[in-house]
């Protein structure tokens, strides 16, 4: 379990979102994993497939995350906090972050963390203009009501959707190599205009790992959609 855990560590930092989910999840499959290796005698194998496939869900969840940062131009906020930051602007980067938050419906309940700081500084300094514009903020529509409200590259979300399980719980994209994942895909979107290159740099710039071996390496149109299998 430590090296599990250890693991997680290493990619997540201490109290995010991100770390407790898949500590949680670790220590809820750690049982299944030693029943599997008791009752097979090769617990080291067991865990060795276990931590493999570890590696290949933490990718996913990090580009999942990331995608959906990315579409909701999350980054571009970043940059901006980062620069406020750096000029010894504190409040200003508060400010900037909680106005971002508030494009999103989610948040307009003012219960964000952030929110409830920047309120608690304008009240402490008396600064009426913050509520002036907080108020002015929520007059607006909300820009991100849900998922349907963010542009995403129809690849990349491909990509990441479909790397551990199909849309009706097929075996995952992971499990493909680059020539079959780019055939996949073009016969999935209808076309052909997908290059290898461009697919294989897609994933690496996911950071999306490849799941156990074999790799089905063909592909081809069928009545039922599209089967994978792998030739020798």
């Amino acid at each position: 379990m430590s090296v599990v855990l250890a693991m997680i560590a290493e990619r997540h930092p201490a109290g995010s979102v991100m770390r407790e989910r898949m500590e949680a999840w670790a220590k809820e499959n750690i049982p299944s994993v030693l029943k599997e290796g008791n009752g097979t005698g090769d617990l080291v194998g067991a865990f060795n497939r276990y931590t493999a496939y570890l590696q290949v869900l933490l990718s996913q969840k990090e580009a999942d995350r990331d995608l959906k940062e990315e579409a909701s131009g999350i980054e571009a906020n970043r940059k901006a906090v980062s620069d406020a930051l750096a000029a010894g602007n504190v409040r200003k980067a508060l400010e900037t972050k909680v106005y971002y938050l508030l494009k999103a419906e989610r948040y307009r309940n003012l219960q964000h963390p952030d929110i409830q700081k920047l309120i608690e500084l304008a009240a402490l300094a008396g600064d009426d203009s913050v509520f002036i514009r907080l108020g002015r903020a929520l007059s607006q529509p909300a820009e991100i009501r849900g998922p349907d409200d963010m542009q995403v590259d129809k690849l990349k979300f491909v990509l990441v959707e479909w790397w551990l399980r199909g849309p009706q719980g097929q075996m995952g994209l992971c499990r493909l190599t680059d020539e079959a994942l780019t055939e996949f895909c073009n016969l999935a979107f209808g076309g052909g205009n997908l290059t290898l290159d461009c697919v294989r740099k897609t994933r690496y710039r996911l950071g999306l790992v490849k799941g156990a071996k074999p790799w089905f390496n063909r592909v081809e149109k069928t009545g039922e959609g599209i089967a994978v299998s792998v030739d020798e």
